[in-house]
């Protein structure tokens, strides 16, 4: 009896396994190290904290709100990564256009969108604090828009299933 229930167990977390997101998976493997307090750097190149404007929670077209800040520069301008971390991922999504998710050591989600372009990186792929990412562009919703780059920070509220809350980094970033 014992050993059908251990079976039936590994079979249904084995088939679990199969339907989580890659994300959710690196976020498993790594949320168990030790949590690392960093500081978290301005992530576009030469731009100061003093011209940083705190937009999070301005309202957004469909009731929206916005769930991170905007850091206007150059279309091209670098963008840099904010802490130390690993990839979670690097592509494309409806509202962001090309994008960067990365989890970082103190076991926030960083989320870099409206990229120009990007670095070729892997799912998993450890990155370091002030590496190149990408580059400011206007992709995504923001096609209409001066380029810039659209910041978040997620904190991990809850592990299975998966759910995060968007906190506002202006603080952070103009410490």
């Amino acid at each position: 009896m014992k050993i059908k229930f251990v079976i039936t167990t590994v079979i249904a977390i084995s088939s679990l396994y199969l339907i989580i997101p890659l994300e959710w998976k690196i976020i498993y493997r790594h949320i168990l190290n030790q949590k690392i307090s960093q500081q978290v750097m301005i992530p576009v190149y030469n731009i100061s904290g003093a011209i940083i404007e705190n937009t999070y929670g301005a309202p957004r077209s469909g009731g929206r709100k916005h769930q991170g800040i905007d850091i206007f520069a150059p279309r091209g301008t670098t963008v840099l990564n904010t802490v130390d971390g690993v990839i979670l991922y690097t592509g494309r999504d409806t509202y962001g256009g090309n994008v960067v998710r990365i989890l970082g050591v103190d076991k926030r989600i960083y989320y870099y969108a409206h990229l120009h372009s990007y670095n070729d990186f892997d799912p998993r792929e450890k990155i370091h604090q002030g590496e190149v990412i990408g580059y400011v562009g206007n992709t995504g919703n923001a096609i209409t828009t001066p380029p810039h780059l659209h910041f978040e920070i997620m904190k991990i509220k809850w592990l299975f299933p998966l759910r995060i809350e968007n906190i506002n980094p202006y603080g952070e970033l103009i410490q």
